[in-house]
């Protein structure tokens, strides 16, 4: 069990370098690259990875897309209300943020929306008249993460690989990625697998008081393959680097590996992984700068160590990285 709380994972951020739009292009992104045996610290550009990476590196990326999670409502007193959809339970129930009462209403266009009560800590159950997936493009907008004021940036908060549509905040660790990187990566012999996590609004979420293993992690769907298991085992098995790009990509694999050993499987995951943690698949990780005191960052500080991972982010603010889901690229290798 950890001795550690959320207050060992602070640190003091200035708020201009929270970035407000993706790098333009998106491998132009800075790369601060900690070295997991030694703690060494360098600096490069996103797209010198292909120059960084051996040739016995497996990387996992999450392949899920960013919906229109983002609805304006009506309420019974007509005011304007903000529904934020988390994931889909069924085809007419949602779970959506916020402890709304149990009857209360709201009209969307032609659409009426009621709250069956509470879901999780955090948020309610929530019935549709009609099918509101068909409608997200039409009605919803690109949930942008609360810390992010400029609407520049929604075009580019999808991953260019973005496939399976169900996330409420992007897997922004692979923002960086240009069709030019992962063509020089697949020259070099770095092997490229997909897994799927629906990103859910948790990944904003405080960390609950007092020590780390009373915190309740939002579950969030996932899908990982017969195929991609198999291939991801043999490279296992045959000694390749198993790097996961994101917090997301990361939990899939951890959730569903034991003894080294993948197994295939689609549900739920509620995995919190945090200092002092026995990895199971995951050798190495691609991530961006994260919120202090949040899960993704103890999750970076379980795979790295928490003083090394803190001494890399004091000299990322030294140098002006640019923080969060539009910011600067970390490489754990």
């Amino acid at each position: 069990m950890s001795s550690l709380s959320r207050e060992d994972f602070y640190f003091d951020l200035p708020p201009e370098l929270i970035a407000q739009e993706p790098a333009d292009p998106r491998d132009s992104s800075r790369l601060l690259h900690l070295r997991k045996d030694s703690g060494q610290v360098s600096h490069h550009v996103f797209r010198e990875l292909p120059e960084i990476l051996s040739d016995r590196v497996c990387l996992v990326l999450n392949n899920s897309k960013v919906i229109r999670a983002r609805l304006w409502a009506t309420n019974s007193q007509g005011e304007r209300e903000e529904l934020f959809l988390l994931r889909q339970l069924n085809p007419n129930q949602w779970e959506v943020l916020g402890s709304w009462p149990e009857g209360s209403t709201w009209t969307i266009d032609e659409i009426t929306a009621t709250s069956l009560g509470r879901c999780q800590q955090d948020s309610a159950i929530v019935e549709f008249s009609a099918p509101i997936y068909k409608r997200l493009q039409q009605l919803g907008e690109v949930p942008l993460p609360p810390y992010v004021k400029s609407d520049k940036g929604a075009a580019g908060y999808q991953t260019i690989y973005a496939a399976v549509e169900g996330s409420v905040a992007a897997p922004t660790a692979g923002l960086h990625f240009t069709e030019d990187v992962f063509r020089r990566l697949a020259e070099k012999g770095v092997q490229k697998e997909m897994v799927t996590l629906h990103v859910g609004y948790g990944t904003f979420a405080e960390v609950q008081e007092g020590k780390l293993e009373n915190h309740v992690m939002h579950k969030e769907w996932f899908s990982l393959s017969e195929e991609t298991a198999q291939r991801l085992n043999a490279a296992k098995e045959a000694g390749k680097t198993i790097l996961s790009v994101g917090t997301s990509a990361t939990r899939v694999l951890e959730s569903q590996a034991r003894n080294g050993v993948l197994k295939a499987g689609t549900g739920e995951t509620g995995l919190f992984i945090y200092p002092p943690y026995e990895w199971q698949f995951v050798d190495a990780m691609l991530t961006n700068f994260h919120m202090p005191d949040r899960s993704p960052l103890m999750l970076v500080a379980a795979l790295a160590g928490r003083e090394p991972v803190l001494e890399a982010y004091r000299q990322a603010i030294e140098e002006k990285y640019r923080f969060y889901s539009f910011g600067d690229s970390m490489l754990v290798y």
